[in-house]
């Protein structure tokens, strides 16, 4: 009984960890610092370097003219969280690819869709995604999908969630693109 009940403590210790790790990193944030991102190299070397990711990727579209600025450092951080969020409500299909990521241009805008087969959200739900420590996992904080849109609205950028007609779960980063 006194290691489940020691067990019961680390886990809620390491949760409140994450919390103020979180919010001590939400309240240091500097200014984002955009640099031009160009789609296709950026998203191979984000890759590469997330072998966590590679397995339960598949990569749609990534269209080689998509150029746009944004912070490299936020829009890993984003596309992070986004990845393990999808990863997490995903129901895994063997030897198939979870998540679909896509990057493309429409008129000025640049889309960067993170998408995963599942049931839509509640409106009720959906309503309050974006909210800090807002969560439906009982280890979640709350505050990813949160900082993830201060981090695009940080970037002159916008998050959203959508639910598409193919019962995918989609989140939408949409920022503008340059003309190089």
């Amino acid at each position: 009984v006194d290691k489940r009940l020691i067990d019961i403590i680390l886990q809620h210790t390491q949760r409140l960890n994450q919390i103020i790790d979180t919010v001590l990193n939400m309240s240091r944030r500097k200014k984002a610092k955009a640099q031009i991102i160009e789609a296709r190299g950026w998203f191979e070397d984000f890759l590469r370097k997330q072998p966590q990711f590679e397995q339960a990727i598949n990569i749609c579209q990534i269209e080689a003219n998509a150029v746009f600025m944004f912070d490299p450092q936020h829009l890993q951080q984003i596309l992070s969280n986004l990845i393990e969020n999808a990863m997490q409500y995903e129901t895994p299909k063997p030897q198939e690819p979870l998540i679909e990521l896509r990057c493309y241009q429409h008129n000025k805008y640049i889309f960067i869709d993170i998408c995963n087969i599942g049931e839509a959200i509640s409106p009720q739900t959906a309503s309050h995604l974006f909210e800090p420590f807002f969560t439906t996992r009982a280890q979640g904080t709350g505050l990813g999908l949160y900082m993830a849109r201060e981090l695009a609205q940080s970037n002159q950028a916008d998050l959203q969630y959508l639910y598409l007609e193919q019962k995918m779960i989609c989140f939408r980063l949409s920022v503008v693109g340059l003309d190089l």
